[in-house]
């Protein structure tokens, strides 16, 4: 390839990026001067979004370590249950070695992001997609919206995020439990904290949660009651969903 800048033939350095626009990109450099000598771009085929099937409910709980989302997913999804209805729980990290993977070694957010993606997909298809198939209310701790916020906190793009999670179903109603950061972590002071819960990252995390609620309509109900209160506002809002759900 010739470089008309070091006027001659070199032989190139090739660089292959993918783009989160949808985009493949290959770029060939000078090895001397490092001018671009030819740029290559094609677009790829994004994986589709799962089909969403209208026989199940999907509900998501989300919010900062200490929240309180594992408690309230046990008391909702016992009581669906005591109602009758047939009830799949789920939580995310789904599969326990990649769970301790994520939480024991330091990744940079890019393949935190992509860590993340292969485990929820992997929730997905065994689990999620067909309990809803089934006509099942699937309640999970965490979702998606985890990745939007925390690896985008941590410095991942957000369009590449959601590219990652293309192939990944979207819940139908996400509440997030919001409380101060202090009071949500001195709930957890007894259990091994992971390298996720400490007071400066769930700042962050908060602020981003109560954006994204913000710009995509999400539901956010204050944590700080007893329980038991709290509980009553998740049911409340998910008896409205039911009712929808039911007149399908």
């Amino acid at each position: 390839m010739y470089c008309q800048k070091c006027r001659r033939s070199v032989d190139p350095l090739v660089n292959e990026y993918t783009a989160c626009e949808g985009y493949y990109v290959k770029v060939s450099l000078c090895p001397r001067c490092r001018s671009p000598l030819h740029l290559d771009l094609r677009r790829f085929k994004l994986p589709q979004r799962p089909t969403r099937s209208t026989r199940g409910l999907y509900v998501a709980f989300e919010g900062i370590d200490g929240v309180g989302k594992t408690l309230q997913t046990r008391l909702v999804s016992g009581e669906l249950r005591r109602r009758g209805f047939s009830v799949e729980v789920v939580k995310e990290p789904y599969h326990d070695l990649i769970r301790d993977f994520l939480f024991r070694n330091l990744l940079d957010p890019i393949t935190e992001a992509m860590v993340f993606a292969v485990d929820r997909l992997i929730l997905q298809r065994k689990v999620v997609l067909p309990s809803l198939e089934e006509g099942k209310i699937v309640i999970s701790d965490r979702s998606v919206v985890s990745s939007l916020v925390f690896q985008t906190v941590r410095g991942a793009p957000l369009g590449l995020v959601e590219m990652m999670n293309r192939g990944v179903l979207t819940p139908d109603v996400v509440i997030i439990l919001d409380t101060d950061v202090e009071t949500a972590l001195s709930r957890i002071d007894s259990r091994e904290k992971t390298r996720f819960e400490y007071v400066d990252l769930q700042r962050k995390v908060r602020e981003a949660y109560l954006e994204i609620a913000r710009e995509r309509s999400y539901y956010v109900v204050d944590a700080s009651p007893p329980p038991e209160y709290v509980f009553n506002e998740i049911l409340s809002i998910i008896e409205r969903h039911l009712e929808k759900w039911g007149n399908k």
